[in-house]
């Protein structure tokens, strides 16, 4: 990986910190997926889980908005943005192979906004960022 220099640490750090949460945000968005859908107010204990206000107005607002919303900081996709937006600055340390796979993400993340069924993205969105 060769000598990384001091001004460059910061966004190796946030690189890092983004896709992390991009992940843990995610696993977490599926296991409580299904109750969730099942349970009106399943979403509010997710906020409160995650430590993240809700600012959601019902189940499907917050899947909806959750995922999908590059206006909201806490939303995947906009974790996901600032994660690729590191790994376009910090391209010749990563190469090309990690920052194809964060931007692999990233389309499917943006497909899913789309998608009647935006968990069969959000998959794929684990397996890029995994791999």
């Amino acid at each position: 990986m060769g000598t990384i220099r001091i001004k460059d640490v910061d966004n190796y750090f946030w690189l890092g910190r983004y896709g992390q949460r991009v992940l843990i945000t995610t696993l977490e968005f599926f296991r409580m997926y299904d109750f969730i859908i099942e349970h009106e107010d399943a979403y509010i204990t997710f906020c409160k889980e995650m430590e993240i206000p809700n600012i959601y107005s019902s189940p499907e607002d917050f899947v909806a908005r959750y995922l999908f919303d590059e206006s909201n900081e806490n939303s995947v996709i906009s974790n996901l943005n600032r994660a690729y937006d590191n790994a376009i600055i910090f391209r010749n340390v990563i190469k090309s192979d990690s920052l194809a796979y964060i931007h692999l993400a990233l389309i499917e993340m943006q497909k899913g906004k789309d998608s009647a069924s935006p968990i069969i993205e959000l998959q794929h969105v684990l397996d890029y960022m995994r791999a």
